[in-house]
C-alpha cells in the first residue's frame, strides 16, 4: 500500500538503480519509461509512432503507452494524429 510506495519503493530505486524489466516492474512505478527502457526509450518511442501511428498496439508501460488514459480505454487528445 501507502508505506510500500512512498517509503519502500524509493529507496529500492536509489538503493539498487539497476531499472527493471518491464513486466516485473511496479504497476505504480512512477518512471517506468527510465527504468523499463532507459536511454533507448526516445529511439523506441520513434520507431512506435513510425510502425504503428495510430497507436493500435497497447499495454500498460509499453513504449508509447503515455499517449493512453490511465485506464486503457482512450487515446488521449493530443495523441491523437490526423490519418
Amino acid at each position: 500500500g501507502r508505506i510500500f510506495k512512498e517509503d519502500v519503493a524509493p529507496a529500492l530505486r536509489a538503493a539498487l538503480p539497476l531499472g527493471t524489466r518491464s513486466s516485473d516492474s511496479d504497476y505504480n512505478e512512477p518512471d517506468w519509461q527510465e527504468n523499463s527502457w532507459g536511454a533507448n526509450y526516445p529511439r523506441l518511442l520513434t520507431v512506435k509512432r513510425a510502425i504503428d501511428p495510430r497507436g493500435l498496439f497497447y499495454c500498460w508501460h509499453c513504449v508509447g503507452s503515455e499517449d493512453w488514459s490511465e485506464d486503457g480505454n482512450c487515446r488521449l487528445k493530443n495523441a491523437v494524429e490526423e490519418i
